[in-house]
């Protein structure tokens, strides 16, 4: 768990680094590369730690900007689904697994 952390802190300070930029413009070409080009690094890295048939969910990934944030989240999940290492949680399913432990956690089970 603890490398899966760190990977996603280098992803948002790379993005952090990158959205900075003074000559955004003219560098969106080459920011869309290096982005995604950090991404499939990210999720190559996963792949290596996490046991294969893992169970695993990519949650929502915080950034100056909610379109980068989206993107980023929505390319490491499909990175990570066609490694088909790992069976990857839908966020629509990761919500119905929280509502159910606040539901077993409420006491009324």
């Amino acid at each position: 768990m603890k490398h899966v952390l760190s990977i996603f802190s280098i992803i948002v300070l790379f993005c952090g680094c990158v959205s900075t930029s003074d000559n955004q413009h003219e560098n969106s070409a080459s920011y869309n590369l290096n982005l995604d080009s950090a991404i499939l690094e990210g999720s190559k890295y996963l792949g290596t730690r996490i046991p294969v048939k893992s169970k695993i969910a990519v949650l929502s990934i915080q950034s100056p900007k909610a379109n980068l944030g989206n993107y980023v989240t929505d390319c490491l999940s499909m990175h990570l689904v066609n490694q088909e290492q790992f069976v990857v949680i839908e966020r629509s399913e990761l919500e119905n697994i929280q509502k159910e432990q606040k539901y077993q956690l409420s006491g009324e089970v």
